[in-house]
């Protein structure tokens, strides 16, 4: 498996970017969610589609799932990490984001912690969330946008 480092920094920095706020890919998780207000996490500009709020609690949730894998523990997100919510306060959306930051340290931590053997066994579920990162941190800033 690749290196434990490389793959942790991977997801620090497909979370938080360099010091520019950018990652590889584009804009990083975090800074965009840092010029969102809570009235545009829960705006739904596309019919249908989830809110911002609601696709940042479900990528924390499958963060902490990789996290428990590492930890030897098999705990699949309620509902594939998908929450309801309808409505926001500043405070609530400063939890959520303090949550999704809180998910990659602990994600990141766990990463560096696994001994080889582990890292081996988990990599498919590594990979897919850091791609299911950078998936949905897209699909943050296009609603970001679209409101």
């Amino acid at each position: 498996m690749e290196d434990a480092e490389r793959l942790a920094a991977e997801f620090e920095r497909v979370h938080g970017g360099d010091a520019e706020g950018e990652a590889w890919h584009g804009p990083a998780l975090r800074p965009i969610l840092a010029g969102m207000d809570a009235a545009a996490a829960v705006a739904r500009p596309v019919p249908g589609a989830h809110g911002a709020a609601e696709v940042v609690e479900h990528i924390a949730a499958w963060r902490d799932f990789a996290t428990a894998l590492l930890e030897g523990r098999r705990e699949h997100p309620p509902e594939d990490g998908w929450r309801r919510i309808e409505r926001l306060g500043a405070g609530e959306w400063d939890a959520i984001r303090a949550r999704c930051d809180e998910s990659v340290r602990r994600l990141a931590a766990a990463v560096r912690a696994a001994d080889p053997a582990r890292l081996e066994k988990c990599r498919d579920s590594l990979r897919f969330v850091l791609h299911h990162d950078l998936y949905h941190s897209g699909q943050v800033g296009l609603l970001g946008r679209a409101r």
